[in-house]
C-alpha cells in the first residue's frame, strides 16, 4: 500500500511535467540511463524506492495492489493517470509483446535473419519456442551435443 504525507505528495508531483495532451514526463529519478528502452520513474519514500508511475495511479485513482501498473501509451516514464491501468502480471506481457515492447536482445533479435554463427533463421532452420522466442535448429543440437557430451564425460569420471 503506498501512503505519502502531504508533503511527500507535494514533491511528487512538484517532479511532474504536466502538458494539456499528451503523457505526463516524470522529470525525477529513474531506474535506468537515459538512452535506455525500460526505464522507469523513481520516487524515494523513506527507505523505499517505489516506481513513480505506481504513485501516480495509487494517488489518483486506486492503490493497484499487487497487480501491475501497465503504460497505455507505453510510455514507461509517464505517470499520467488517465494513461495508466492496472492489471496482472500475464496481461503486461501480453501487452509488450502485442505492442513489440518485449526489451533487449530478444526483441532485436526479431529483425535478424541468420544466427549469430551465419545459419539461416528461417525455413527448416528454425525453432519458435512457445514464448515467440526464435532460435537456430543447427545451433540448438550442437549445444545439445555439448552437453550431452559433458553429461557422459562427469558420469565417466
Amino acid at each position: 500500500m503506498i501512503t505519502l504525507t502531504d508533503a511527500q505528495v507535494a514533491a511528487f508531483w512538484a517532479k511532474v511535467e504536466k502538458s494539456e495532451v499528451g503523457c505526463w514526463f516524470w522529470a525525477g529519478s529513474s531506474s535506468a540511463p537515459p538512452h535506455h528502452d525500460a526505464r522507469y520513474g523513481t520516487f524515494r519514500v523513506g527507505d523505499k524506492t517505489l516506481k513513480a508511475h505506481r504513485v501516480a495511479y495509487a494517488l489518483c485513482v486506486r492503490q493497484p495492489g499487487p497487480l501491475s501498473v501497465l503504460h497505455l501509451c507505453d510510455n514507461s516514464m509517464c505517470v499520467r493517470p488517465d494513461h495508466l491501468v492496472s492489471g496482472t502480471h500475464a496481461e503486461n506481457m501480453r501487452d509488450m509483446r502485442v505492442k513489440g515492447r518485449d526489451g533487449g536482445p530478444p526483441a532485436q533479435n526479431r529483425a535478424k535473419d541468420e544466427c549469430d554463427q551465419g545459419h539461416p533463421l528461417s525455413g527448416v532452420n528454425l525453432y519458435v519456442r512457445s514464448n515467440g522466442q526464435r532460435q537456430c535448429k543447427a545451433c540448438r543440437r550442437a549445444a545439445s551435443r555439448r552437453y550431452e557430451d559433458r553429461k557422459r564425460k562427469a558420469a565417466a569420471a
